[in-house]
């Protein structure tokens, strides 16, 4: 594996630079000892041979595969009304995150941020609504999986409905 790649100093951080499917990639490995480093380095050269990590996983953000997802129904003539889940509940809080950060912990928090919060006839939202909004998350990570832009779709907790008519 030398050649594939290098380290380089950036004030105290150590920063790799490696070539992923013929595409230099310099990113940042937060390390300030060599070794530890040049360890991460040799992880990351590991799951690159082993097709794990593609050149933009870690920069994807949420924002860009709800965007993905809404072009894919405009391709394919679905007819989503979900935009307004995503601009007006999900955007807010996961707009800027990155796609791998997101984790059963960090659902369950807008989950519980969600039940806060009040409609216009000042109720909190019903399980049924939260769990649509994250069924649109879940949608969203599916397909990015799908077209292996990401390798991993967290688990997506949803919570009990009673829809007793």
């Amino acid at each position: 594996m030398s050649g594939d790649g290098g380290l380089y100093q950036r004030g105290n951080v150590w920063w790799a630079s490696y070539i992923v499917r013929g595409r230099s990639v310099r990113v940042t490995t937060e390390k300030e000892n060599k070794r530890e480093a040049n360890d991460w380095l040799k992880n990351r050269q590991l799951e690159i041979s082993q097709g794990i990590v593609t050149p933009r996983v870690d920069r994807i953000t949420v924002s860009e595969l709800v965007e993905q997802l809404f072009k894919h129904y405009k391709l394919n003539g679905h007819k989503s009304n979900d935009k307004h889940r995503w601009t007006k509940h999900l955007e807010p809080f996961f707009g800027k995150a990155k796609a791998a950060d997101l984790s059963p912990v960090l659902l369950k928090q807008y989950i519980t941020e969600r039940k806060t919060q009040k409609n216009r006839w000042s109720e909190e939202p019903s399980n049924a609504t939260i769990n649509r909004e994250l069924a649109l998350l879940r949608a969203a990570y599916n397909l990015a999986r799908k077209e292996d832009r990401l390798r991993h779709v967290p688990y997506f907790p949803m919570l009990p409905e009673n829809n007793v008519r």
